[in-house]
């Protein structure tokens, strides 16, 4: 994972940030994955 020292007295916030990241990652696969023919 890379690490932004921008904020190092709010690392919640880096947390936060990192998981909307992954989530959004796995959900945009899980788009393109399963969504493409379930909208057609």
């Amino acid at each position: 994972m890379v690490k932004y020292s921008r904020e190092p007295d709010n690392p919640t916030k880096c947390k936060l940030l990192i998981l909307l990241f992954v989530i959004t990652i796995t959900w945009i696969k899980h788009y393109l994955l399963f969504g493409t023919w379930e909208n057609m």
